[in-house]
């Protein structure tokens, strides 16, 4: 029954993703956005080189990019299939390129068939664990519920063909390996296995490589009882590096590097992530926009009594994923729907999922529990069929609590509504408490920013080094407070007004400093009461 069950969801999900068009009307199953950067590297290794020249005459170069910062990862699990497809080009007098339709379209279906596949195996997690139900088809409700529920049903069939269903798949797939080895000896089999999962996940996106911090604990448990076992462990060095081994060489070839940020060496901000931003600002944050996460996370800290270990390990996963994801420049993913770059930690609402179908099962009032967990998932439904990408913000620096409704109707846009403004309550009010606003001035300033907020060189386009700070009045109490959202290096300059005096970020100001905190700064004017601020120029020095 629940291969059936697949099947009918895969016929589904195929439809969707044939009729559904994009913000342009285009058929989504075409290349758009990121998709293209994964692709090209089929039709280019076709040619026998990495030079992307050509291919960006057909694809035209979306983000402008001075070369190709995506990942191998995606295009080498499509291989086979593509030189079948491709095959089917030139049997049928198709596009010989590479760019046929054949090519193209089911290398953007996969996308579909992954996210499927990451079900099956979060399914296989949770009924091992007691979690849920047994059966085949009942143990995928939980993992279902998690698919429908956040970016995973928007990356599978409405943006297909980037990285995140790979991701998703192999993370999972990595989980449920590493859980099932605590049943067993492990052997040097177990440990091939799990090093090739690592190496694959990170093959698909490199940042997964933080998942590694499970086999460290593997690795450990083995030492505790048995020294001589670091030889598996070497085992599953070896095959983690083997499957890594394509970004390696791709790298090498493009950069002259073994191992590179292709986005530059300063892209990722270690001392500075932008960590609660990742999980609780309105701009693409994961709790927000996905609320039924927030309720699913919270599910999963109740199974901690019942399953400890594995959701130590959920919860370190996703607190290693928050972090690096924070640390990425653009730590909102650019046009994201929700927080997609969150695409391995889906095991661990899945998890969550199932614990809680199973507790509410037990209570009276299960069918309330349920159908207020349905009506989020309708709810992120609705939403994944009207996003696109045009806007990271979708209105501006309006909360994510106030959009939902206006796009889903009632009941499931305002229960949806009422978990997201409860979602990111705890980052609210820790920045009304730390700079004295209040709950709303969150959502308002986290992730707006002034002189630009794209990695400088990593596109075509120059960078923005002069913008304006808008003004006020001075207060009663002599000062006039000002927030100035940054998010670069360097040095800026503030021309301030004739005889004021200024502090930034508590120390005294004198028009410029290199004192940036990445996010929200504070501009503290001083001056006579009633007096009228106009609009600050700011300027980044080269």
């Amino acid at each position: 029954m629940a291969r059936w069950v697949l099947a009918a969801l895969l016929v589904l999900g195929t439809i969707v993703m044939a009729l559904s068009r994009d913000g342009n009307h285009a058929p989504v199953a075409d290349l758009h956005a990121d998709a293209p950067y994964y692709y090209i590297y089929l039709p280019s290794l076709m040619h026998g080189d990495l030079d992307f020249s050509d291919e960006y005459k057909e694809t035209k170069n979306w983000y402008h990019l001075k070369t190709n910062v995506f990942g191998i990862g995606p295009a080498v699990f499509d291989a086979p299939l593509f030189v079948v497809m491709h095959g089917a080009a030139l049997v049928t007098g198709s596009r010989s390129d590479g760019f046929s339709k054949w090519e193209v379209w089911t290398y953007t279906w996969t996308s579909l068939v992954y996210s499927l596949a990451a079900v099956v195996v979060a399914g296989r997690l949770c009924r091992r664990r007691g979690l849920g139900f047994r059966s085949g088809l009942q143990g995928m409700v939980g993992p279902l519920v998690a698919a429908c529920a956040g970016p995973v049903v928007y990356y599978a069939c409405r943006q297909p063909g980037y990285a995140h269903p790979v991701a998703t798949f192999f993370a999972a797939l990595l989980v449920e390996r590493w859980d099932a080895s605590y049943d067993a000896p492990r052997t040097w089999k177990t440990w091939l296995v799990l090093g090739a999962c690592l190496g694959a996940a990170m093959l698909a996106r490199p940042q997964l490589a933080l998942w590694g911090v499970l086999l460290g604990a593997a690795a450990i448990d083995d030492l505790r009882k048995n020294p001589r076992t670091i030889v598996n462990h070497l085992l599953g060095v070896a095959a983690m590096v083997a499957a890594f081994a394509p970004q390696l060489i791709a790298w090498r070839v493009v950069y002259g590097a073994w191992w590179i940020v292709p986005q530059g060496d300063h892209f990722m901000r270690w001392d500075q992530p932008c960590w609660s931003e990742t999980l609780f600002s309105s701009r693409n944050g994961l709790f927000p926009w996905s609320p039924c996460y927030f309720v699913l996370l919270i599910a999963l800290l109740c199974a901690a009594k019942k399953l400890p270990r594995l959701v130590v390990a959920l919860i370190a996963g996703l607190a290693l994923q928050a972090i690096a994801n924070g640390a990425a420049w653009d730590w909102w993913a650019g046009g994201s729907f929700g927080g997609r770059r969150f695409d391995s930690c889906y095991v661990v609402f899945a998890v969550g999922a199932a614990f809680l179908i199973e507790w509410a099962l037990q209570k009276k009032w299960r069918w309330a529990v349920l159908g207020y967990v349905g009506c989020l998932v309708v709810a992120n439904l609705w939403m994944a069929g009207w996003y696109t990408v045009t806007s990271a913000r979708i209105y501006g620096a309006d909360p994510a609590s106030r959009v939902i409704p206006l796009k889903v109707p009632p009941p499931f846009g305002t229960l949806a509504s009422w978990t997201s403004a409860l979602s990111n309550l705890p980052a609210r009010a820790v920045f009304a408490w730390k700079h004295d606003v209040s709950l709303a001035a969150y959502d308002k300033l986290v992730g707006a920013y002034v002189l630009g907020e794209t990695y400088p060189g990593l596109n075509a386009y120059d960078d923005k080094r002069a913008d304006m700070i808008p003004g006020g009045t001075i207060g009663r109490d002599g000062t006039l407070r000002l927030f100035v959202g940054l998010n670069r290096r360097g040095r800026v300059d503030i021309t301030l007004p004739p005889g004021m005096t200024a502090t930034w970020n508590g120390e005294p100001f004198a028009g410029h400093t290199d004192d940036l905190v990445r996010g929200v700064n504070e501009l503290v004017l001083h001056g006579a009461p009633g007096t009228p601020v106009p609009a600050l120029p700011i300027s980044a020095p080269p």
